[in-house]
């Protein structure tokens, strides 16, 4: 269920931004409690008690907890194919993420997932999520993120080829399989004079790659 937002004044991008559909963080079977996720294939998993990831339940689990662990698939998925085309938005027409929404996208189960894969900008610095939700640079040194600060969607036509270099290889090294093209989004950041283009706030349709 969507929390009540009030429309005034608002866009419906901007709605859409704002909301968050509650999911179960954990779900009980046979007899213990799984934290729901995503693995690296962006494909629902369960995580049990002892750290062991698993994409089907427990042979245990009753005919009721099989049924419900396929409903929850259903709505990671369908959350999961929400949150992408709202996060590659983001990353095409520049958008401030609201602080308060980005908190809760790393409180959420997928919404975290996703981050994790992603490099985010603010206070003029570009880092990434880690799985206990600390930040770190291209460098990658801690860094922490501040408070109430505007975030966006790092684009890489903004980097220097140094940091995309950086970025690039901080991917590959933790295995972070991005759910869309943005460290290797090909893009060209120049003009014909040589002045580099600036991305933020162009809006162009979804379906095209920037």
């Amino acid at each position: 269920s969507f929390p009540e937002l009030a429309l005034r004044d608002q866009t419906l991008h901007e709605y859409e931004d704002g909301a968050m559909p509650d999911m179960p963080q954990e779900i009980p079977l046979s007899g213990k409690r799984y934290r729901v996720g995503l693995a690296p294939d962006l494909k629902p998993m369960l995580t049990a008690p002892d750290g062991k990831r698993l994409k089907r339940v427990p042979s245990k689990a009753s005919d009721e907890e099989k049924e419900h662990w396929v409903a929850v698939k259903a709505d990671i998925g369908d959350l999961a194919k929400l949150l992408l085309a709202r996060f590659e938005r983001w990353l095409i027409d520049g958008s401030d993420v609201d602080p308060g929404h980005f908190q809760a996208l790393l409180e959420h189960p997928v919404g975290r997932a996703l981050c994790e894969r992603l490099i985010f900008e603010a206070d003029g610095t570009r880092f990434r999520v880690s799985e206990d939700s600390s930040c770190s640079d291209a460098s990658d040194e801690a860094w922490v993120l501040p408070p109430g600060a505007d975030i966006r969607m790092a684009h890489p036509a903004e980097w220097t080829e140094d940091e995309g270099k950086r970025w690039g290889t901080l991917v590959a090294d933790y295995e972070l399989v991005q759910p869309f093209a943005q460290v290797s989004r090909s893009t060209d950041s120049f003009l014909g004079d040589g002045t580099p283009v600036s991305y933020t706030h162009l809006t162009l349709p979804t379906n095209r790659e920037v």
